[in-house]
């Protein structure tokens, strides 16, 4: 039998909520956000939530695609599609973000990795 997932502070924040805050959170570290979908209707079926872009110290840019996810949010067939054909550009970083993915998010917004 499987144990009974226990409540996590992170299952009551909403998919707005958090992109919210991850966009905060880049604006904060001089991210360039590029899009910003906020509804399925505004973009392509399967394009990821954020396009966020930073100039790197050698004048060179980073460009990050992230698709947020609820805590128990699942990725649709399109959606993995799209970030897998996203992660095979070279030099381009592709994550899904979760609430509980904090730390990582502030590290690699922080960094401009």
């Amino acid at each position: 039998m499987k144990p009974k997932r226990l409540p996590s502070i992170y299952d009551g924040v909403s998919e707005k909520q958090w992109q919210a805050s991850v966009r905060d959170k880049a604006e904060k570290h001089r991210w360039v956000i590029l899009n910003a979908s906020w509804l399925s209707l505004h973009s392509p079926t399967g394009f990821p939530d954020l396009t966020l872009a930073k100039e790197q110290p050698d004048g060179s840019w980073r460009l990050l695609f992230v698709e947020l996810k609820r805590e128990k949010g699942s990725l649709t067939l399109r959606q993995e599609i799209s970030l897998d054909i996203l992660g095979r550009v070279p030099g381009v970083l592709v994550k899904v973000w979760r609430p509980s993915d904090t730390p990582e998010v502030e590290r690699i917004l922080a960094e401009g990795l």
